[in-house]
């Protein structure tokens, strides 16, 4: 039937304080992570 092929994208957004030195407020920075899948399903188990 032929390979399909599944493309999964995950995006994971986080956000941490860094203290600065001598001042009491916190600074937030934020982060953004993005992570690819692709992942081919053929007719037999590429990996056996």
């Amino acid at each position: 039937m032929g390979n399909r092929v599944k493309l999964e994208v995950s995006r994971f957004d986080f956000t941490f304080y860094i203290p600065i030195e001598g001042d009491p407020s916190h600074y937030p920075v934020a982060f953004s992570f993005f992570s690819v899948y692709l992942t081919v399903f053929a007719g037999e188990d590429p990996f056996a």
